[in-house]
């Protein structure tokens, strides 16, 4: 399949034209070249669609992708290079998500993944298109044109501040940055470093609304969600938007890390929460884990240092939660990281506080 251009129009991409030549590579991958350049590139089968702007010149005979700088060189026009341009803006449906974005700026417009629908085959994605092309007003066609037309853009971020979060075509959650860990880092803090990346910790409110400007003192009489490390893309790039500041209290319920070190020779066993870390000698039999675990098993220790480009949430999570006031949906459906503050290894909580002599962190864990 390949897009329409009025499909092309309401996400965002620019419009195939009559003159501009099609080249294929394959039956799945194929690319459009305007005059001497190299505009578009599309792969297309029956388990993902993948369309992005590009804007590369081409040799005279279209063999060779030329450089954009003097000190580049000539690259043969071949699929495997084309795939490793960079976008402009591009639309991304597999794996259960859909995805428009904008190579230039870093920022998505649409991630299917946070509003919890997964559209899972083709027809879905078809259905899909159908119904983002049926509802796209005039209104929201002015938004994407302005998405269109942007480009990167950094936005300064500390501790403490507050942040919106697009879900959807018209929703918005909303978060605060805890803490961040390479900037202690510099300050000379030591810091578990087994999460990649340049990392934040945030937390979500129990909040999902079509209002652009919820205040701060509306957000803090709301119950959270277990703050989580998030790399700090959406944040740098602007696609959170920071709408305000406050200092941060000390009672906090930081994302924890304990278990063995993987450490090549390290035998330690490490304890890592907020700005404290404490390590004790590994004795196999002092190794805390969930009881389906064995001791020694690396993978059962309770590291949780996943990181990723976006929340790890979505609206239809969100929403249980807020219905129920209890994170416990959130704790069926996203506690694949063995989480310490899981109210299901309350238990193995205990022991940690206590084997750290840190009891005193207990009740920041009793709610979350």
């Amino acid at each position: 399949m390949e897009l329409t251009n009025w499909e092309r129009k309401c996400m965002g991409l620019n419009l195939v034209q009559e003159h501009w030549i099609r080249k294929n590579f394959s039956e799945y991958y194929w690319i459009y070249i305007d005059g001497n350049h190299l505009v578009k590139r599309v792969s297309s089968d029956e388990d993902h669609y993948y369309e992005s702007d590009v804007f590369y010149s081409l040799s005279e005979n279209y063999d060779f992708i030329m450089p954009k700088t003097n000190r580049g060189k000539p690259r043969k026009l071949t699929e495997s290079v084309v795939k490793n341009l960079s976008n402009g803006v591009y639309l991304f449906w597999g794996n259960g998500d859909v995805v428009i974005g904008n190579g230039n700026s870093e920022i998505a417009y649409y991630q299917a993944y946070l509003t919890g629908e997964k559209i899972s085959n083709l027809n879905d994605f078809q259905l899909w298109i159908k119904d983002w092309v049926k509802n796209t007003t005039l209104e929201e066609q002015i938004k994407i044109d302005q998405f269109k037309s942007s480009f990167k853009k950094h936005q300064n971020y500390q501790e403490g501040d507050y942040f919106r979060v697009p879900i959807g075509r018209d929703l918005y959650g909303y978060g605060r940055i805890l803490f961040d860990i390479r900037k202690r880092q510099k300050q000379g803090f030591y810091y578990w470093n087994i999460v990649m990346g340049k990392p934040i910790i945030i937390e979500l409110f129990h909040l999902v609304t079509k209002r652009d400007d919820v205040a701060i003192e509306e957000l803090k009489l709301l119950k959270t969600f277990p703050s989580q490390y998030i790399l700090d893309n959406v944040i740098y790039y602007g696609e959170y938007k920071i709408i305000g500041h406050e200092e941060l209290s000390e009672s906090i319920a930081y994302p924890i890390m304990y278990g063995k070190s993987i450490s090549w020779g390290e035998n330690k066993i490490c304890f890592q929460c907020g700005l404290i870390y404490l390590e004790k000698p590994y004795v196999k039999e002092q190794l805390i884990v969930p009881n389906h675990c064995k001791s020694g098993d690396i993978l059962c220790n309770f590291l949780n240092n996943g990181v990723g480009f976006l929340v790890l949430n979505d609206l239809i999570t969100m929403k249980k939660c807020i219905d129920q006031h209890s994170n416990q949906p959130y704790w069926d459906k996203y506690c694949n990281r063995l989480d310490l503050r899981n109210p299901r290894y309350h238990k193995e909580l205990v022991q940690v506080l206590e084997q750290f002599d840190l009891l005193e962190l207990l009740d920041l864990y009793q709610d979350v």
